[in-house]
């Protein structure tokens, strides 16, 4: 099932892509392949954190999500910067938005559904021109902001992604595409006000599918009161995270 984000989980994530290691950390690595590079494609987007790195990047980008919600804000995030010009937006079921061939193809913790099934896979590689790369987690455990122990705690199963990075590779390979792939440690936190720490406490409680119980809530407190700590000069909740980059390209 595709994510219904909130509109606090959305204004985090920016808070979270401003002043966390994610994008940048897998954008560093991407930046040595861009030369002569022009367009790129941000597949699954999200609110965009691709999409914007590429537009500041100078790349035009088509950014496409199956979330109306996640587009709606990234438009106005796009708008914000005065590249709406350069930017694409698809909506829709990725193996039926009518995408042009780019660059570049990125798809960043978004292969759910169709986009990392078999036909979802050989769109990507057949409208990539010259290297894909894909962010995947690096086992199967989802757990946002160290919430292990609260999911304990509530006798809740932890999330799981559904597949691991290793059956992508091997579904890619059957392309015979040059593949690499490494593991990358980052934190993916967010800043947050101390004196609204019951609203940050809400927004973890949607943001990890727990209960909305008052000791659900109380216990979420205690959890960033336990794990804060400071960065740039703001209380910074840490999320910590292990992704797997691959990086794909056809034989020349």
């Amino acid at each position: 099932m595709e994510k219904n984000w909130t509109r606090e989980e959305i204004k985090a994530y920016y808070a979270g892509i401003r002043y966390s290691d994610y994008p940048l950390v897998f954008w560093q690595r991407i930046l040595p392949y861009l030369e002569e590079c022009s367009s790129l494609s941000d597949i699954g987007c999200g609110p965009g954190a691709f999409c914007l790195q590429a537009l500041e990047a100078g790349l035009r980008v088509q950014a496409i999500d199956i979330n109306y919600k996640n587009l709606q804000a990234l438009e106005e995030q796009v708008a914000k910067r005065g590249k709406t010009r350069n930017c694409r937006f698809l909506y829709g079921d990725w193996l039926e938005v009518p995408a042009h061939k780019t660059d570049v193809s990125v798809c960043a913790y978004s292969l759910g559904g169709n986009i990392g099934t078999p036909a979802g896979l050989k769109k990507i590689v057949d409208i990539t021109e010259r290297v894909a790369f894909m962010i995947i987690p690096y086992d199967g455990h989802h757990a946002d902001f160290r919430s292990e122990e609260l999911y304990e705690k509530f006798g809740i199963k932890l999330p799981e992604f559904q597949s691991s990075y290793k059956k992508y590779i091997q579904m890619l390979q059957q392309w015979e595409l040059k593949i690499k792939y490494e593991s990358v440690e980052y934190d993916f936190g967010v800043p947050f006000v101390k004196e609204n720490l019951g609203d940050y406490a809400i927004f973890l409680q949607e943001k990890l599918g727990l209960p909305g119980r008052k000791d659900v809530i109380a216990s979420i407190t205690t959890h960033i009161n336990k794990w804060a700590t400071e960065k740039n000069g703001r209380p910074w909740l840490p999320n910590p995270k292990k992704g797997v980059m691959i990086t794909c390209w056809k034989e020349v």
